[in-house]
């Protein structure tokens, strides 16, 4: 099996969130490949069998989501959190950059033009 060389992990609990963001990734040309995760467990099988460049998380917070995200950073892959705000609508998530290595504004940008809120 061929490795993807340009793959966005995204480990998110709500199925709806999922598509929304793998259809975001797709139609911005963020990656050529997605790699969709339920939990933390599948985030680390996804992250064994392909590797990612960027990880998108939206996992209720537990010690199993720490590891995920230690483990992210020791691979030096960027992280985008979302965390929920009261402010905001149900239908948008707030981004919280965890460990990106370079300023994020033209990723915020586009998925703010998507209609995520970013913070």
């Amino acid at each position: 099996m061929t490795q993807p060389t340009n793959a966005v992990l995204l480990a998110v609990d709500s199925e709806a969130l999922a598509l929304e963001l793998d259809a975001a990734v797709r139609e911005l040309g963020i990656a050529d490949d997605v790699l969709l995760a339920r939990t933390a467990d599948d985030a680390f099988a996804a992250l064994l069998a392909g590797g990612a460049h960027l990880a998108m998380i939206s996992l209720a917070p537990s010690a199993a989501r720490s590891r995920l995200e230690q483990t992210l950073q020791g691979m030096a892959v960027p992280i985008l959190r979302f965390v929920p705000d009261a402010s905001r609508t149900k239908s948008r998530a707030g981004l919280e950059p965890v460990n990106l290595p370079f300023s994020g504004e033209t990723l915020r940008s586009a998925l703010g033009r998507l209609g995520f809120a970013t913070a």
